[in-house]
């Protein structure tokens, strides 16, 4: 499964066989992807698998900064970490907390479900491992703002999420009213 910094890649329409991308069972070329490689509309920064077919995108540009929440604590039950939960942690936030409220509480997961970036529409917010290994790869993808956090979509409590710091690289539970980087 790909998937992204601020979300995963999809086409939405099938461009030519030859920028198609493998998500499970979908059309892939025969050759192997590499990181730092231009794919998918961003930059491949992680490979699950020594097959290169399968790993990470990030977007090539930040999102506007964002809130984690939609105006109120809420409890998504976005709490899952691990590589390849991204994209249902941000279903869960986007389930339970819905459209913004208003246009000042654009939130990190919304920003990334309505984002249509370099012809892709499915981009969603990575999980906490998910941005780890893009704090790894900082100095291959460049672009990033290693003086600030990026919001992930792994929930810490009811009015905390996790922030991935791009200075140093420590993770910690950051209240979810204050505006970060997605």
């Amino acid at each position: 499964m790909c998937l992204a910094i601020s979300c995963s890649k999809e086409p939405m329409q099938n461009p030519l066989a030859a920028s198609t991308q493998t998500i499970d069972n979908t059309t892939v070329q025969a050759r192997k992807h590499f990181i730092g490689e231009r794919f998918g509309g961003g930059i491949v920064f992680y490979l699950a698998d020594t097959t290169g077919k399968h790993g990470l995108i990030a977007d090539t540009v930040d999102l506007p900064p964002a809130f984690w929440w939609n105006g109120t604590h809420t409890v998504t039950g976005a709490t899952a970490k691990g590589i390849g939960t991204g994209k249902e942690n941000t279903l869960a936030i986007l389930r339970a907390q819905g459209q913004p409220i208003s246009a000042y509480y654009n939130y990190a997961a919304w920003e990334c479900h309505k984002s249509v970036r370099s012809g892709y529409n499915d981009w969603f917010l990575p999980s906490r491992d998910e941005l780890y290994e893009l704090y790894k790869q900082k100095n291959v993808v460049g672009g990033l703002d290693t003086n600030g956090g990026y919001w992930n979509s792994s929930e810490f409590n009811d009015t905390n999420a996790w922030i991935q710091n791009f200075n140093d690289g420590p993770q910690f539970g950051n209240t979810k009213y204050y505006n970060n980087n997605v």
